[in-house]
């Protein structure tokens, strides 16, 4: 058995939100792996405190993590102070500095993954546009043809599009996105799931899968020409 373990990085996300509460929490729960948090350090250990927890912080240190009420941190500053549930369009550009290092850590391998907390898009979109995660680590990576995959050991669900009104949803649809999905979806299947010979189900998109053109025409005009 492979004794190694993976560096994983948080991106601790909307400080006002939930990320720093769920960062905190992470500190009593064991993991093989070692994890780093970054985020502000002081605004951590203050919501450490109004959670009655109390937390020993391992600054810039690589420190397996064990679940002993401790937490490896690389400090960012908030560009304002942070209270719990109330958001600071002034610490947006902050959030996407703690993104940013994340990402760069993985680029330049000193991180295996990323988990990223949540966060607020509308207090972003005060100062750049940003539509998500998904959208935001592909083109700061520049990767191509992005595809979001949840997953669990039971069931893995990919998107077509993310992010997009639902009313825009059956335009952005092409006979080639679709295609450039279903290949990345298989291929990635193979390599990173290990999945020999994996089996895709498509869901169509009008109720009914369309009812063969009575409800909607995009099952038989691109769905089902592709597959």
């Amino acid at each position: 058995m492979s004794s190694f373990k993976p560096h994983i990085v948080i991106s601790s996300g909307e400080p006002a939100g939930i990320g720093l509460d769920l960062c905190v929490l992470l500190s009593e729960k064991n993991f093989p792996a070692f994890i780093t948090v970054i985020g502000d350090k002081n605004a951590l250990s203050h919501r450490a405190s109004q959670l009655g927890k109390t937390i020993a912080f391992h600054e810039n240190r690589l420190v397996e993590h064990k679940g002993d009420h401790s937490l490896s941190v690389s400090h960012i500053s908030a560009r304002e102070e942070i209270k719990a549930g109330m958001l600071n369009a002034k610490n947006n550009n902050y959030v996407l500095d703690v993104l940013n290092f994340a990402l760069d850590g993985c680029l330049n391998k000193s991180f295996d993954a990323v988990v990223t907390a949540p966060i607020h898009k509308s207090i972003i979109n005060e100062s750049q546009p940003f539509t998500g995660h998904t959208e935001y680590i592909a083109h700061y990576t520049h990767a191509k043809n992005e595809v979001m995959l949840l997953a669990s050991k039971s069931m893995k669900v990919a998107l077509v599009t993310t992010h997009v009104p639902l009313s825009q949803v059956s335009r952005l649809i092409t006979p080639e996105k679709f295609e450039e999905t279903l290949k990345t979806i298989h291929r990635d299947l193979i390599d990173r799931f290990k999945i020999n010979n994996p089996v895709i189900f498509v869901a169509g998109l009008n109720p009914h899968a369309g009812e063969n053109g009575i409800l909607g025409l995009e099952e038989n005009n691109i769905l089902i020409p592709v597959i």
